[in-house]
């Protein structure tokens, strides 16, 4: 762990001072510290729940640095403090915390981009409550009343995500109301997606078939997912 700490504290240096680095400059960067963080922890195996948080609140300090206005900056930062706090709490067994903030994340993602929207996908909403409802349904069913307030955080937390997806969706299958950057709206769509994914293997585990490796494959996605969400409100805002 000793001999990593510099390396981190330079790359958070960087995303203070990132006025002068490009895209791809920032790609690298975020790429470096997951992987620095996959040989730390021996494949994400290893207990290490700071170390997991550390991508998304690099993220956040990469955001403070873009020229985007200032409420757009302040939601897009704080949901991925907010990602970075449920990654530090998902081995930990307090699932209804790490609903909450995830929950959280993704509201404040949400209101980042959500004015951008002139039209609703009407396909996709349809596929979205198909989705919704077959989830909620296999999962939860016969939970309800035993665990009322943890099945009302878990469906609130998928549908929060799910209308996120529509909205990021809409935005880009119709076009944005406030910017044409079509590659970031793609960005978007395609990460809320995998974050649906994620929020879909931790039920499923916890609550349907038990999945190998999820809390592996939950992290690596969300990585993946965090990062094309900074990189859309960067190209858009």
């Amino acid at each position: 762990m000793i001999r990593i700490v510099p390396v981190y504290s330079d790359l958070f240096c960087c995303g203070f001072t990132m006025g002068s680095y490009g895209p791809a400059r920032l790609l690298g960067i975020y790429g470096g510290i997951v992987g620095l963080i996959y040989i730390e922890t021996d494949g994400l195996r290893h207990d290490t729940p700071l170390l997991y948080a550390l991508p998304p609140l690099a993220l956040a300090a990469f955001t403070y640095g873009l020229t985007m206005n200032r409420a757009t900056k302040v939601l897009t930062s704080i949901s991925f403090i907010a990602i970075g706090g449920a990654l530090y709490l998902l081995d930990r067994r307090v699932l209804p915390y790490t609903i909450s903030l995830m929950t959280f994340s993704h509201l404040l993602y949400l209101f980042s981009f959500m004015k951008c929207m002139q039209r609703l996908w009407n396909e996709l909403a349809i596929i979205l409550t198909i989705y919704f409802g077959g989830i909620f349904y296999y999962c939860f069913a016969d939970l309800f009343a035993s665990i009322p307030m943890l099945v009302t955080f878990l469906t609130i937390h998928l549908f929060v995500v799910c209308v996120s997806i529509l909205t990021a969706g809409s935005v880009w299958f119709y076009g944005s109301k406030r910017s044409y950057a079509r590659q970031g709206d793609l960005l978007r769509f395609m990460g809320l997606l995998i974050c649906l994914v994620c929020s879909s293997i931790l039920l499923l585990n916890r609550f349907g078939r038990r999945l190998q490796q999820s809390h592996y494959l939950i992290k690596l996605l969300c990585y993946l997912s965090e990062a094309l969400l900074f990189f859309a409100n960067e190209r858009t805002f």
